[in-house]
């Protein structure tokens, strides 16, 4: 009883958080704890396994080595691994652990405590654990962006193509470290209009403080969509022909039918005017066929015609669109190319969307992929502000030292007249 309360009375803290690795979707962590409640006797846990929920719901199973407690230990440096058992759910965390930069954690399970030389087995505990992450995604939430492109460099690019490499600088306020986020993939967008891609050099690395993380890319405006128009078209032109031929076949063999009637009809015992009268027959009839032939063969010639101009004209029309649609892109490219440039060449902020889109580590991807980043546009705007504000009270304060000087010589002009007053009585 004495040990399942002293570890129902438990509490710690996470102090500091070191992810050092994933292996699939598990990840391994080094966790720094302070004990706020010290254990009143030395204990030992054994290995155990826990369930670990948020907000009511299993996420996945956190698993713990040997734990040896001693009397008043006061930190504890304790090696983790965390499981995903629900994907749907850790993304949801993972972007909400990103944007509010903090989670609250429930862990329950059940050890085997050694402690007073004795063995106690299925000893239950339950701890709510405040686990901090980086907050990717703060911007999203109506703060400034913690990203913020430090330099762009255009110098690679040549006729061909528009080759950047950029560094974008992030600073982790939280107790978490990440040894590899994964070498990731982003879309760039510059005043919503795609204008290409940027890609890490090395896996993401996070430590405390500052960040510097170095990407490569090119600039592009989106490619059109190709269409199968003609590869459809040629299949339905062939489809037309073969069943022209077909049809011309079909129809060709009630003639061969008269005819081989015919042919039979020669070898029976009829008289001879009966015979001729029987050819002339089969002859007109098989006249009529042929004239029926060629008058169908002609109106399916006129109709794959006129459905291969429909088809012609619908495949130009949608060249056109196309043409028009990636004219468009592509001016819109070049405007905000010009604009970005322009901005950067003046040493003004250039504000990029980058929105992610792979990522290496599997159990990190969820977020990455959510993960929409920006330079501080809001920061630049508040600095205009302050500067503004700077300005405006040292414009206050100027028209108060001038006041100050006038009234000050205001009041050596009203003492010297009271002085050469006083001395003429």
């Amino acid at each position: 009883m004495v040990v399942r309360a002293a570890v129902a009375a438990a509490k710690f803290s996470v102090e500091e958080t070191a992810v050092e690795g994933t292996e699939g979707d598990t990840l391994h962590a080094l966790l720094q704890l302070q004990l706020l409640s010290p254990p009143p006797l030395q204990s030992t846990f054994t290995a155990a396994a826990a369930a670990a929920s948020w907000q009511g719901e299993t996420v996945g199973t956190v698993s713990f080595p040997p734990i040896v407690l001693q009397r008043q230990q006061q930190q504890l440096l304790l090696p983790a691994a965390f499981t995903v058992t629900n994907k749907a759910l850790w993304a949801q965390l993972s972007r909400h652990l990103l944007q509010k930069g903090t989670a609250k954690w429930e862990i329950k399970g059940d050890s085997e405590v050694k402690a007073l030389g004795m063995t106690f087995k299925h000893i239950p505990f339950h701890f709510s654990v405040d686990l901090q992450g980086p907050a990717l995604l703060a911007e999203g939430e109506g703060g400034d962006s913690p990203f913020e492109v430090v330099s762009l460099d255009l110098g690679d690019s040549d006729s061909e193509a528009l080759r950047l490499h950029a560094a974008v600088s992030f600073y982790n306020s939280s107790s978490t470290t990440i040894s590899s986020l994964g070498a990731a993939k982003f879309i760039l967008e510059y005043q919503t209009v795609p204008i290409g891609y940027m890609a890490s050099l090395s896996p993401l690395q996070l430590k405390k403080g500052d960040n510097l993380f170095h990407f490569y890319g090119e600039l592009k405006p989106p490619l059109p969509h190709n269409s199968s128009s003609s590869s459809s078209s040629s299949s339905s032109s062939s489809s037309s022909s073969s069943s022209s031929s077909s049809g011309s076949a079909a129809a060709a063999a009630p003639a061969r039918a008269l005819a081989a009637v015919s042919a039979g009809d020669d070898d029976s015992e009829l008289s001879p005017p009966a015979a001729a009268a029987a050819a002339a027959g089969a002859a007109g009839a098989q006249q009529q066929q042929q004239q029926r032939d060629r008058e169908q063969r002609l109106q399916r010639q006129r109709q794959v015609q006129q459905e291969q101009e429909q088809q012609q004209q619908q495949q130009q029309q949608q060249q056109q669109q196309e043409g028009a649609a990636h004219a468009v892109q592509r001016e819109a490219f070049l405007s905000a190319l010009s604009s970005m440039i322009s901005l950067s060449l003046s040493g003004k902020e250039t504000v990029l969307f980058a929105r992610g889109v792979s990522c290496s580590e599997t159990v990190f991807e969820p977020a990455l992929l959510a993960a929409v980043f920006r330079t501080p546009r809001e920061r630049g705007e508040k600095q205009q502000q302050q500067q503004q504000q700077q300005q405006q009270q040292q414009q206050q304060q100027d028209a108060c030292v001038r006041l100050w000087r006038r009234s000050r010589k205001e009041t050596v002009l009203l003492l010297r007249w009271w002085r050469v007053s006083f001395s003429r009585k």
